[in-house]
């Protein structure tokens, strides 16, 4: 299955999603450029912490992609950053398709559970989501650009 999902159109809020296996979807999230977010969409978020809480909610995935099950304060505590920061991280998530709710926690204390997902179409204008040749190349000029400040 391909996952190039840069240049399809797709709906600016997520209809159906497509399950992911982990391997996948966080080789696409190293590509989304949570930074070309439109303002409106992107609040007061860091693009890092956006990574972060999608990179750390990848290690509790199960190699399909599923039964994710974490809160937002352990989210917190294990990426030393604020609850608020967290919770807004995962918004963002979820509301671009990258995570599927599969159940609810229903009440403080109880973690949501979720599956790792993609809409198929791609995200439209959204969000910019580098090619894979774009992410290759990037990282090489960055990695040449630190080889030659020594």
């Amino acid at each position: 299955m391909s996952i190039d999902t840069s240049h399809q159109p797709g709906p600016a809020a997520p209809g159906p999603l497509q399950d992911y296996a982990h391997d996948q979807w966080v080789e696409l999230l190293g590509r989304i450029r949570f930074a070309s977010l439109p303002p409106h969409r992107r609040r007061y978020l860091n693009p890092l912490a956006v990574h972060a809480v999608g990179d750390r909610l990848a290690c509790y995935a199960c190699p399909d992609g599923g039964r994710i099950v974490a809160d937002t304060a352990r989210l917190a505590v294990e990426l030393e950053i604020s609850y608020e920061l967290a919770e807004a991280a995962l918004q963002v998530l979820v509301g671009l398709g990258l995570l599927r709710l599969v159940s609810c926690g229903g009440r403080p204390g109880r973690a949501d559970e979720y599956h790792l997902a993609a809409p198929p179409d791609g995200f439209g204008d959204v969000v910019q989501v580098w090619p894979p040749e774009r992410y290759t190349a990037e990282v090489a000029r960055m990695g040449e650009a630190a080889a030659a400040r020594g």
